[in-house]
């Protein structure tokens, strides 16, 4: 295996997909992003949102399965 191929197949794993959102969270928090940021003193108020949006949507929290594979059914 070539070194980009390892580097690749790395790239791939959880461990390496936790550490770069862990440097994601890190910089939004440090308001370091250009595109977003983090204002954790605001997750209780989205949580109520989500929570709420799903109650709305799926009262019996009968919720469909979601994942990028999904994103290729049409219909």
């Amino acid at each position: 295996m070539t070194n980009d191929q390892q580097t690749i197949a790395y790239l791939r794993t959880p461990k390496a997909i936790r550490e770069r959102c862990d440097r994601v969270l890190d910089l939004a928090e440090a308001n370091q992003l250009h595109y977003f940021g983090c204002d954790l003193t605001q997750l209780e108020n989205v949580a109520s949102y989500v929570i709420q949006v799903m109650q709305d949507d799926y009262p019996d929290f009968n919720i469909p399965f979601h994942s990028r594979w999904r994103h290729f059914e049409v219909g």
